[in-house]
């Protein structure tokens, strides 16, 4: 459990807090035959040395006895506060927050007994709690069903909340022999409570798609609303609800992003995002869809406040390219022409990011081409590029050439689906060590290629590794340490969450 704020807290704030009280001078410094003896003039060191006694005995209230003493020390901003609860910890939760009036958000993590009612109750009876966030590891399907009749009841002031499940919760329950339905209808009575007691409040929503209520959301007003990301599977049996009549009671919304794929048992997923046409107009500044259908009216209702776009696949697709035996989602991949249809419905003229994630075909070089002639300030492109069936010839040159065309561009990362790839999971070092060879010589050949542009920093490949996805860059050389690749040994780049086990093709 986390609690964050903007603030800050320093040893020296502490001391020019403190030094402003005389009764504590004379406490701490009672020898009146030093000159100076505030503690405004003790040495840094020392004053550390001094706090850091009093902290090391838990069971010393010197420092609770100073902040009853000093109104500038109970307001100083605290910036983080760490707490590790064991189980039963619900009568302990949260005693500081009422005293900390600087901390507004809250997040949950690595909470395995779920996180019950009683400790969203205690946030949400402090005013100055307005962000609560639940990571994949904490989650409310191991704790008992919320009371309604007390979720009703509660003062919600929350603007922002965040409920992201596990990617790859699926697999997990098939390791973990789970019941996904229970857990699913858990979550739906637990998340529905608490959603709809910000509907006037609400500025930002993170949820996962299986359980949010999206029917009873499209038939409700969110004012202040101004971030909305969806994220999970469509699930078979559940309502229908486009996008277009999602978004229309959310007059403020700038950011909508819809990450879901659709289980592969399921029927197609156009029935649910596929819209009407419709006169809302959206002011957007980030979209994202994954899978996209190129006939939703979404993208008619985007104006030209835009700057990043993303038209991309979740999971991402090579989870199903190289470990087909373990995908239980649909890959519905845009064709190159499907995504040039939905860039010509859009106005693009102020776009600075841009993500696509298509199937080659013949309309590949005229999207490329497209992109240099009708977004002007274009600085960021990610291309995640699949080879057509029976297509085993990748012709980066002839892409990098084209892509010269965009002047303003800063970064570029390109995921080129190369048939020679060892691909993720590959367990044979050998063919690993020989495609690390080839790609390096391949990314200078297309940095070669790309750095006339003026504003280039770098450009990236994305590089599988044994059990996950990295980013490579590859620098000019103009950059500090000279023309260069940077392999990214730390991990830091990953392209996405890994599986949680080893395909069973690997081992």
């Amino acid at each position: 459990m986390e609690y964050k704020d903007y603030g800050s807290i320093q040893s020296t704030d502490m001391r020019r807090t403190i030094c402003v009280e005389a009764s504590l001078k004379a406490a701490v410094l009672p020898s009146r035959s030093l000159p100076n003896c505030g503690l405004e003039n003790l040495h840094d060191d020392v004053f550390d040395a001094i706090l850091g006694m009093l902290l090391s005995d838990p069971t010393n209230d010197a420092i609770k006895n100073l902040s009853c003493l000093s109104r500038g020390l109970r307001n100083l901003h605290v910036i983080y506060i760490q707490n590790y609860w064991p189980p039963g910890w619900d009568d302990k939760f949260g005693i500081e927050l009422p005293h900390l009036p600087n901390i507004h958000t809250v997040t949950f993590r690595k909470v395995d007994c779920g996180v019950p009612w009683s400790i969203i109750a205690a946030c949400l009876e402090i005013p100055h709690i307005k962000s609560i966030h639940f990571q994949s590891n904490a989650m409310w399907t191991n704790s008992p069903p919320f009371p309604q009749a007390e979720v009703a009841q509660a003062s919600n002031r929350l603007t922002t909340l965040s409920y992201t499940p596990y990617t790859w919760r699926e697999s997990m329950s098939a390791l973990e022999k789970s019941d996904l339905a229970v857990e699913y209808d858990l979550e739906a009575a637990c998340l529905s409570g608490l959603l709809f007691g910000m509907t006037a409040t609400a500025e930002s929503l993170t949820l996962p798609f299986e359980t949010a209520p999206l029917s009873r959301m499209s038939e409700s007003l969110w004012p202040r609303l101004q971030s909305l990301s969806l994220y999970g599977r469509a699930l078979e049996g559940a309502p229908a609800v486009t996008l277009s009549s999602l978004v229309h009671g959310m007059p403020s919304l700038r950011r909508l992003s819809v990450n879901v794929a659709a289980l592969s048992s399921s029927s197609d997923q156009d029935e649910r995002r596929s819209s009407s046409s419709t006169s809302t107009m959206l002011y957007l500044r980030s979209l994202t869809i994954a899978y996209p259908d190129p006939d939703d009216a979404i993208f008619s209702m985007v104006g030209a406040t835009l700057r990043h776009l993303s038209l991309r696949d979740w999971p991402r697709y090579y989870y199903n390219l190289y470990c087909p035996g373990d995908a239980i989602w649909d890959a519905l991949l845009l064709s190159s022409s499907s995504c040039l249809k939905i860039l010509r419905r859009m106005n693009l003229t102020r776009l600075t990011d841009l993500e696509l994630v298509y199937q080659a075909d013949n309309a590949e070089e005229d999207l490329l081409r497209y992109l240099s002639s009708e977004i002007p300030y274009l600085a960021h492109l990610e291309i995640h590029r699949y080879r057509s069936d029976g297509d085993s010839c990748v012709p980066y040159g002839r892409i990098a050439n084209i892509l010269t065309g965009l002047r303003s561009l800063h970064t570029l990362h390109l995921n080129l689906n190369f048939d020679e790839t060892c691909g993720i999971y590959c367990n044979k070092s050998h063919l690993r060590d020989h495609w690390r060879q080839e790609l390096e010589a391949i990314g200078f050949e297309i940095l070669h290629i790309t750095q006339t542009g003026p504003e280039l920093a770098f450009i990236a490949l994305l590089h599988h590794r044994q059990v996950n996805s990295q980013w490579v860059e590859f620098y000019p050389s103009w950059h500090a340490k000279g023309l260069h690749a940077d392999w990214d040994d730390a991990g830091l780049r990953g392209d996405s969450e890994p599986l949680p086990y080893v395909p069973f093709i690997c081992r």
